[in-house]
């Protein structure tokens, strides 16, 4: 992950219950990634494709919010991120400790 379009990805989020959930996607091995997108439509057409209600919001943290993000999914057990997935497959698979490294290394 190192062009700038990947590392400021656009993202989907919820607020249910007044806590704040972002869209995953379901990694072969069971696991789940976190979603990011290189631009907002391929976030709408995941939107569509996954058939997510239109409470899921599509956005673009800014680096330290997407830093912030990506720890606290790290933190509870999500060690993926996928870049650009639809329904059955992800353009790249990184590994979020990968993605916070490099974003440490540009500060």
């Amino acid at each position: 992950m190192s062009s700038h379009s990947e590392l400021q990805p656009y993202i989907m989020i919820r607020i249910a219950d007044g806590v704040a959930e972002c869209a995953t996607w379901q990694v072969h091995d069971g696991g789940r990634a976190l979603a990011l997108f290189l631009t907002e439509e391929s976030a709408q057409r995941y939107r569509q494709a996954a058939q997510l209600s239109g409470e899921w919001q599509i956005v673009r943290p800014p680096r330290r919010g997407l830093g912030e993000l990506l720890r606290t999914s790290h933190s509870q057990g999500i060690d993926w991120a996928a870049v650009d997935p639809d329904a059955s497959q992800a353009a790249r698979v990184v590994s979020i400790s990968e993605i916070l490294l490099v974003m440490q290394e540009l500060t």
